[in-house]
C-alpha cells in the first residue's frame, strides 16, 4: 500500500476500481448545486447584512450633514 492510500480511506475502499462515469457526473452536479445554494445563502445573509449596514450608515451620515448644514444657516 503506498503512502497516499494509507491516509485516504476512499482510495483504500475502492483500490483498483474505477467509479462509473455516471457517478462522477452525479457528484459534480451535486457539487455545483451546493455551490449555487451557498451563493444564494450568501446573498441573503452576509451580503444582505452588509448592504443594510451600509444603507443605515449612509442615511445617518446624510441626516448628520443635513443637521449640520441647518445649524450653519441659523
Amino acid at each position: 500500500m503506498n503512502e497516499e492510500n494509507k491516509f485516504n480511506a476512499f482510495k483504500r475502499i475502492f483500490e483498483g476500481e474505477n467509479l462509473p462515469e455516471e457517478h462522477k457526473e452525479q457528484v459534480m452536479q451535486q457539487i455545483d448545486t451546493l455551490k449555487f445554494i451557498m451563493d444564494v445563502a450568501d446573498i441573503f445573509t452576509i451580503k444582505q447584512v452588509k448592504a443594510n449596514s451600509q444603507l443605515c450608515e449612509a442615511l445617518l451620515n446624510n441626516e448628520q450633514e443635513d443637521h449640520n448644514s441647518s445649524e450653519d444657516v441659523d
